[in-house]
């Protein structure tokens, strides 16, 4: 089955249409080697058969947009991002005030359950503290609450913490591990586009990570996100964002602390 240009240049619209997500000229290969065989198995002949499909099936939009912009990921992925947490915010959260973060494009919520055991070995187990993961993804959402992994997603968590807080699968389990319920009720996970305010709710967090998912935005969508991140990041607060990225060229009032992480001024207080 042949990807076109032109065939190509419509898929790229359509997932930006509905992610914002610009795909750009070098990934149709990549499009191919995830698209190809789905549409096959859907006993599609052709690319453009399928886009056509798609013009009538919502759900199938849904599929469509998970195998194009969902991405591999691991419990503790950039570590030193949570060593500054442990280090350098915490220990502001040790008196008992509330400590609330967001893990925005949580994917099936490794970072949120990362950041989970972090505030639970730091602020303990019943301490004052929450961790709030979104993401476009239907399907990611669903597995993120599931709270299982296989134990590749793993490889950064250390032997005890594994032990602490997951449990183990045996028999037809064997291989995979899920969240404790203690760990996972602190954690609650929302079907959100990145770009969508919190409405009246006005949320607003402690600590913000929005990792590895800027440089898959053009820059006009750039600035509308670190606008929106702004807007839902306490005064003080801190925004963390992918080592791969940094908020240089565009235009915002937020502190640089190190190329990747941003700090609300505290005069930013109402």
């Amino acid at each position: 089955m042949h990807l076109s240009e032109t065939d190509y240049r419509t898929i790229c619209e359509w997932v930006y249409a509905y992610s914002c997500v610009q795909l750009g000229a070098n990934k149709q290969s990549f499009v191919d080697a995830r698209l190809s065989s789905h549409i096959q198995q859907k006993g599609f002949r052709s690319y453009r058969a399928y886009i056509d499909y798609l013009k009538k099936d919502k759900e199938e939009v849904e599929v469509f947009l998970d195998r194009l912009t969902t991405h591999h990921t691991f419990f503790f992925r950039e570590f030193e991002h949570f060593q500054f947490l442990a280090e350098q915010v915490l220990p502001r959260f040790e008196t008992g005030r509330h400590c609330s973060i967001w893990s925005a494009a949580c994917s099936t919520g490794e970072e949120a359950y990362s950041l989970a055991i972090l505030l639970s070995e730091d602020l303990g187990d019943n301490g004052n503290w929450s961790v709030y993961g979104s993401d476009l993804s239907r399907a990611s959402i669903e597995k993120a609450r599931e709270g299982i992994f296989r134990k590749d997603r793993l490889k950064e968590l250390a032997t005890s913490l594994r032990r602490k807080y997951l449990l183990e699968g045996i028999d037809d389990s064997k291989g995979l591990f899920k969240v404790q319920d203690s760990l996972q009720k602190k954690v609650t996970f929302e079907r959100r586009h990145l770009l969508d305010g919190f409405g009246l709710q006005k949320k607003q967090f402690s600590v913000i990570f929005c990792c590895n998912v800027m440089i898959y935005f053009d820059k006009l969508t750039q600035q509308q996100l670190v606008e929106r991140l702004f807007e839902s990041l306490a005064p003080g607060g801190y925004l963390i964002v992918g080592h791969s990225e940094n908020l240089s060229a565009l235009v915002h009032p937020l502190e640089c602390v190190t190329s990747s992480i941003y700090r609300k001024d505290l005069c930013k207080m109402p």
